[in-house]
């Protein structure tokens, strides 16, 4: 910590106040700094809506998932107390067209 605190005094001996003076009257335009500030806000509020975005997505996700899954269990015991069980069932299996079957694309 000595050494930045040498350093800071140093630089302050050295510069001359007219210098400082000189650096310090460099400054934009003032509608430049409002140019600025507004495009600063504006992408400050666009970083907060895209993590929002991102925040609110994964839940709704977990959300969504969850009430399906509620549903379907909804659906399970309902067929289950009126005897409308279909585990025991196999489904048919479907055959596919062959190739004069299809339909052929004719895009011109």
């Amino acid at each position: 910590m000595g050494t930045l605190e040498t350093l800071f005094l140093l630089s302050a001996l050295l510069l001359s106040p007219a210098e400082a003076q000189e650096a310090a009257q460099r400054r934009l335009k003032p509608w430049l700094v409002g140019l600025a500030a507004v495009v600063g806000f504006l992408f400050i509020v666009f970083l907060l809506m895209l993590a929002n975005r991102i925040w609110c997505s994964k839940v709704s996700e977990r959300d969504k998932r969850k009430k399906k899954e509620e549903i379907q269990e909804e659906k399970e015991k309902k067929a289950e107390k009126e005897g409308e069980r279909n585990l025991g069932l196999e489904l048919e299996e479907k055959e596919e067209p062959g190739d004069d079957a299809r339909v052929k694309n004719t895009a011109l």
